[in-house]
């Protein structure tokens, strides 16, 4: 069995696999919890890739003894061992491909463990050799899609507080991690994508061009999520325009607005919206500022979930609010009837809790 696992590649076969040893340890614990002890040893010495059905078989002996083993076998000691700076390239992509299995296959269980974890694997981003990098960027983007909303709870704020940092290095690690939040489940996304874009609308007034660099890469990860068809063709733009909005903010709002929505919005295509719109308010120029009033009304009546568009209120309300007193009659209108429909929006929320 073990030789069969090692030779497949498809996650959900080999997640089969795990399960059907956790089972087959119940029919004789004693053999499995040798074979167990025998995978650990040999991962720990290990000095090359290693194989990642093994792997998937050490999970789902996991699985059956319980995640106690995870301490009791000395299996977090090792990760954190394998994860430093002086070990040896594979020795750290063996630690993240284990992390990133028990995290597929354990999912919550292992989530306690993946945060203690989360400072060591930040440092891998950075690490200087490429291979290492890529390898744990891959295991972050798995990792996101399994964690759950305590977990992203307790990671963020560690990021958002060293995004502030002088040192710019601590930045772009910060910054890579926040753009893999990206890739979470739709119910953690809807809630904290927000919170990320509000960041990285931050980070673009950073003058190091290496920051700015990785901070587009963010928002590339973000349009990848996008479910709108419409959004997807205008993203190269909308990004543009959220990285250098002097230039390219007034033809992406003429763009969205010229753009016959077919599709409701979804988190991800408010993410690239929103900081277009809140430049276009606070700008001087009257067209320009009108175009963004116009898309608020617009996007009020396009969002898949009224409660989507919540969390953007605090981005967006401050430019509406001072708006209203602009000494141009057309941008106080527009600006005007953008609050009318973004109250309409509130009220659907503010019902439909009253009904419950």
């Amino acid at each position: 069995m073990i030789t069969i696992a090692n030779k497949i590649d498809d996650v959900e076969s080999l997640d089969l696999i795990s399960v059907c040893f956790q089972y087959l340890a119940k029919q004789n614990p004693t053999k499995s919890e040798k074979l167990m002890t025998e995978i650990i040893a040999k991962f720990k010495t290990c000095k090359k890739l290693f194989s990642e059905g093994e792997l998937f078989i050490l999970s789902g002996l996991v699985r059956f003894y319980g995640v106690k083993t995870i301490i009791t076998k000395d299996i977090m000691t090792i990760l954190q061992e394998n994860m430093k700076k002086n070990k040896s390239d594979e020795e750290k992509q063996n630690a993240i491909t284990l992390i990133k299995v028990f995290s597929f296959t354990l999912k919550k269980l292992f989530e306690p463990y993946l945060i203690k974890l989360f400072d060591q694997i930040c440092e891998l981003i950075t690490d200087r050799e490429q291979v290492v990098r890529e390898h744990t960027q891959v295991g972050v983007k798995s990792f996101m899609k399994n964690i759950s909303g305590y977990g992203v709870k307790t990671i963020m704020p560690r990021l958002i507080k060293d995004l502030h940092s002088i040192n710019w290095k601590s930045k772009i690690v910060n910054i890579e991690i926040l753009g893999q939040f990206a890739f979470c489940a739709p119910k953690q996304l809807a809630i904290y994508i927000p919170k990320v874009i509000k960041e990285i609308m931050q980070v673009f007034k950073d003058p190091h061009p290496k920051v700015q660099e990785v901070a587009v890469e963010v928002l590339k990860d973000i349009s990848s999520v996008i479910k709108n068809p419409e959004i997807v063709d205008l993203s190269e733009l909308l990004i543009n325009a959220i990285s250098n909005p002097y230039e390219f903010s007034k033809s992406a709002l003429t763009a969205l607005l010229e753009t016959d929505f077919k599709h409701k919005m979804d988190p991800p295509s408010l993410a690239l919206i929103i900081p277009i719109i809140d430049y276009g308010l606070k700008i001087p120029e009257e067209g320009t500022k009108k175009m963004a009033a116009h898309m608020v009304g617009s996007i009020a009546n396009l969002v898949t979930n009224s409660n989507d568009i919540v969390p953007y209120l605090e981005i967006i309300m401050p430019s509406l609010k001072n708006t209203l007193f602009d000494s141009i009659p057309e941008c106080r209108n527009a600006v005007a009837k953008a609050i009318g429909a973004l109250i309409f929006v509130i009220n659907i929320i503010l019902n439909s809790y009253i009904i419950i």
